[in-house]
């Protein structure tokens, strides 16, 4: 089992109130309407990034690898993914943060509603930011775990 790395959340947990008291500067201070949206907008986003990151802090992301697949524990769910679901690993970036992410074979991809909304953006799943190694590391991890455990069919050897 890999857990995240609570002093990479606690970096960012302390960022995420700094946020809050400009988004708050916008919309209780300024008279603009666009400001005051822009404001409450902020503060819903940094507030939910602050219990999101103070979660983690509390109790760390899980990752578990097992013979049938992985299983990802964060603050708002538990996923289980299996290896023969899965197409390939790749490293994906999304708001200048990379991240460790899957794509699935087509079948798995249309089992899984989450799956599904997520593929607009190019993967199916991602573990996230805040793990001990960098994303190219799990990547790597996660795809020798699959190759291991699920080898991909050979046209020559069905």
């Amino acid at each position: 089992m890999i857990r995240s790395d609570r002093w990479k959340a606690f970096r960012i947990l302390l960022l995420c109130p700094l946020m809050l008291v400009p988004s708050a500067i916008f919309l209780f201070g300024v008279p603009d309407i666009v400001a005051k949206f822009v404001g409450l907008v902020g503060l819903v986003f940094f507030g939910v990034c602050t219990v999101g990151w103070a979660i983690s802090f509390v109790r760390p992301n899980r990752l578990t690898l097992t013979p049938e697949g992985f299983t990802l524990r964060d603050w708002k769910q538990t996923q289980h993914v299996r290896w023969r679901d899965v197409e390939r690993f790749v490293t994906w970036s999304s708001s200048g943060q990379q991240m460790a992410s899957w794509i699935l074979h087509e079948e798995a991809r249309q089992k899984s509603l989450t799956a599904r909304i997520n593929s607009t953006f190019g993967v199916d799943g991602s573990i996230g930011i805040g793990w001990p190694d960098p994303p190219h590391k799990m990547r790597d991890l996660l795809s020798r775990w699959k190759k291991r455990y699920a080898p991909e069919p050979r046209p020559d050897r069905g």
